[in-house]
């Protein structure tokens, strides 16, 4: 009987065996393919008409299901990139939630109990350069500040930061345009 064994599937050969994610002012995240170490393919995330709406930081839940990257306007966009490691297309990772935390430029990104199949019930812990660090469901619900107010998440959401709580003149929408 003939053995198949270490012989590469149809499917199985267009497969990436390992994901790396690169990110940068450019506003696009770069996949590469860590096995053949080559660039798999990219997503535009924020548009890249201004150099300052680039990527400045990013996280991937414990799954790998789910994708948040930050920009220098304080806007956290999400991402769905379930099975990530067979799609070829860019434009079939599309953002399912987009929301502002702060004013000034993130610095970091985090899930916090993110379940692998569904971002419904997760958390998104987010700092920005003036150190604040604020935390936020992930279809844009305000949860709280740490050092300020106590909150407690099995009662729900308590209140949003929304664009009539931002001064007119530092919110900027991410085309470039001022907010409505």
């Amino acid at each position: 009987a003939a053995s198949n064994e270490g012989v590469r599937q149809p499917e199985e050969a267009e497969r990436m065996r390992g994901v790396l994610l690169s990110a940068g002012a450019d506003g696009f995240v770069h996949v590469w393919d860590l096995v053949i170490g080559q660039h798999a393919f990219k997503m535009e995330v924020f548009k890249p008409a201004k150099s300052s709406f680039g990527v400045v930081t990013m996280c991937v839940d414990q799954s790998m299901s789910f994708l948040a990257c930050g920009n220098a306007h304080g806007t956290v966009r999400l991402f769905d990139v379930t099975g990530l490691q067979t799609r070829r297309d860019p434009t079939s990772i599309i953002p399912i939630h987009t929301f502002r935390t702060h004013l000034t430029s993130l610095i970091s990104a985090h899930f916090i109990n993110a379940p692998s199949s569904n971002i419904q019930g997760s958390s998104v812990l987010v700092t920005a350069a003036q150190t604040e660090m604020r935390m936020w469901t992930a279809e844009g619900e305000h949860i709280g500040q740490f050092g300020r107010e106590h909150w407690d998440l099995t009662c729900g959401v308590k209140n949003r930061l929304r664009k009539d709580d931002i001064d007119e003149e530092e919110f900027v929408e991410e085309d470039g345009g001022r907010s409505s």
